[in-house]
């Protein structure tokens, strides 16, 4: 939680790391403070450039994820969510002949 420093309270209300809850309605409820900016920084450019390329693109389609990409013809991810009656849902069992994401006939 933001420390004593970065909770100004008044009519621009708290930040979104203030140790309870608020009103939702203020201009700083949304926000992340200063504090808990100078804190997630470093943790986000390490990240950043870490070999695992936590903020690189995948470079292929990610089946399930609801976002339509190279090679499919549609996305509504998986069997329990998806509420597309023109779309394949990705399957942990497919029948051969339904791909995921591509569009029924």
């Amino acid at each position: 939680h933001d420390p004593d420093l970065c909770t100004p309270g008044g009519e621009d209300g708290n930040f979104i790391m203030f140790a309870r809850a608020t009103s939702g309605d203020k201009k700083n409820n949304n926000k992340f403070s200063p504090c808990s900016l100078n804190s997630i920084n470093p943790v986000l450019n390490s990240k950043a450039r870490s070999s695992k390329g936590c903020f690189t693109e995948p470079q292929a389609a990610i089946c399930g994820n609801g976002v339509v990409e190279a090679g499919e013809q549609c996305d509504c991810g998986w069997e329990e969510d998806c509420k597309e009656d023109c779309c394949y849902p990705q399957r942990r069992h497919p029948p051969p002949d339904q791909p995921p994401f591509h569009l029924t006939p």
